[in-house]
């Protein structure tokens, strides 16, 4: 099947007269309001995704911030430790 862009569409659409214009006017608002539930079922589905895939991407960041908090925690906690053995040394 060769692919048409809008504009060739609405080039050919053009050269009709008007009032098969008007026709294809009503067809095509016919055609979209018969498809418009699944077009947003498709989109809430494509937007759930995307708001999963943040969702995962934070917690992702969130693990690794905790993980960096743990390390400096941990060296703090050595320095601290090394520190005070020196002095007491």
């Amino acid at each position: 099947m060769n692919s048409v862009t809008l504009e060739q569409v609405e080039a050919l659409a053009m050269q009709l007269p008007a009032p098969e214009q008007l026709k294809l006017a009503a067809r095509l608002c016919e055609q979209v309001s018969t498809n418009l539930p699944e077009a947003r079922r498709q989109a809430s589905e494509e937007a759930e995704r995307k708001r999963q895939a943040a969702l995962r991407l934070a917690e992702q960041l969130l693990a690794e911030c905790d993980t960096s908090r743990t390390i400096r925690k941990g060296r703090r906690t050595r320095q601290r430790s090394c520190g005070s053995s020196v002095r007491k040394g």
